[in-house]
């Protein structure tokens, strides 16, 4: 499943799993008043995998009180962000 074993700062951030698998890692940040996950990945995810991972990042959002996005960067692709911040339930 891994697409690029080391890809630029993957392993050296919290990690992303997908049914036990490493595909990718990911590193916080606030800007502007809100959250931002910026996710590396190693593997393509399903679209229900990304779905889960856009949940996370809500789920996320909310713990710390604050709107939050993803920074999405797809294996061998170019980042993608999720839009603007949601806010926090």
């Amino acid at each position: 499943r891994v697409a690029d074993p080391l890809p630029e700062g993957a392993m050296l951030s919290h990690l992303v799993a997908v049914d036990g698998q490493l595909v990718g890692g990911w590193r916080r940040s606030k800007r502007k008043g809100h959250a931002v996950a910026s996710v590396d990945l190693l593997a393509p995810l399903e679209p229900a995998e990304h779905q889960a991972l856009e949940a996370a990042v809500q789920r996320y959002g909310a713990f710390l009180g604050l709107p939050a996005r993803l920074d999405l960067q797809p294996a061998g692709g170019v980042r993608k962000t999720s839009g603007r911040a949601r806010p926090a339930p």
